[in-house]
């Protein structure tokens, strides 16, 4: 893995100072992508992140709230014999559900426009995940990048 000018090796970055002096230098760990963009590459092995919440536990949440607003629609929660094709509906599901997967992964792709608006979510602490700092920072350096090369604005190197 080669070492950008602030001597970063562009796997993360930890500290905001970090950061703001690579995006000050223009420095190439920003231009770093963790994995190989083919979406049907294999996965590396997870990491373990102490600082995230458990997957698990996230979705029976979501299963709950789920089932909330099941009833809140309906009238009564998802059972059995109730009148419906319980394989024809999860076909539609997952059919929409591949559909919005295939967006998020060409969305994830080189803009194919410059970029005007820039979504951040927060995580449940209210805080911004490492992984949410360095996608909005490569965003940005994306965007300034399409200004530059429209003639907009210029960069220049700064000492730090």
């Amino acid at each position: 893995m080669s070492i950008c000018r602030c001597g970063h090796d562009g796997t993360t970055h930890a500290t905001w100072e970090r950061l703001s002096q690579c995006l000050v230098l223009g420095c190439s760990c920003l231009d770093f992508v963790p994995r190989d963009s083919n979406p049907v590459a294999p996965e590396p092995p997870p990491v373990n992140r102490d600082d995230e919440p458990d997957v698990a536990d996230l979705v029976i949440a979501d299963i709950a709230e789920k089932k909330r607003m099941g009833i809140a629609k309906y009238g009564v929660p998802l059972r059995a014999r109730n009148g419906r094709d319980g394989l024809v509906d999860l076909y539609q599901e997952l059919l929409d559900a591949v559909q919005y997967v295939r967006q998020v992964l060409r969305e994830r792709e080189e803009p194919s426009e410059p970029l005007r608006t820039l979504s951040v979510r927060k995580n449940p602490t209210g805080s911004f995940s490492p992984t949410t700092v360095f996608n909005v920072t490569r965003h940005v350096m994306q965007a300034l990048t399409q200004l530059r090369d429209a003639g907009l604005i210029t960069f220049e190197d700064v000492e730090p």
